[in-house]
């Protein structure tokens, strides 16, 4: 592997420790959203997607691989129907605590914390990470 690639790996592998197991909020006007990146069990870089409710805690989720290209972010999810990957979002670094998408709609935030809750509670509060990485 030549320089470029070498610079590239540490690159994506700075990036990835920006995001792994933090939880980045974004506003949609409503009741928020966030996503949670993590490593699942087969050792993929993972992300869940939750959009926040109001008077529940979790309206929407989705589960998906995270790709990254320099600072870009690059989102998909696997649709079992045609067995093929399809993007869902891509983010660029702004900074270590903002992604911005690349239309520039969505701006998400570092939360400091891993925020991912029950979409529909069997028990209430929020899920371990560990429940995410054994998926």
């Amino acid at each position: 592997m030549g320089s470029f690639g070498t610079l590239a790996m540490k690159q994506n592998n700075s990036s990835w420790d920006k995001l792994n197991e933090k939880t980045w909020k974004g506003d949609n006007g409503w009741g928020g959203m966030g996503y949670t990146f993590y490593v699942n069990k087969k050792g993929e870089r993972s992300y869940c997607y939750q959009i926040y409710g109001s008077g529940v805690p979790v309206t929407s989720e989705e589960f998906g691989k995270v790709e990254i290209k320099n600072d870009t972010v690059l989102l998909s999810i696997f649709d079992i129907g045609t067995a093929k990957s399809y993007p869902t979002g891509s983010f660029v670094f702004k900074s270590d605590t903002k992604l911005v998408s690349l239309d520039k709609q969505v701006t998400l935030t570092d939360s400091k914390a891993i925020t991912v809750y029950y979409k529909f509670p069997v028990k209430s509060g929020l899920r371990d990470i560990s429940e995410l990485k054994n998926r």
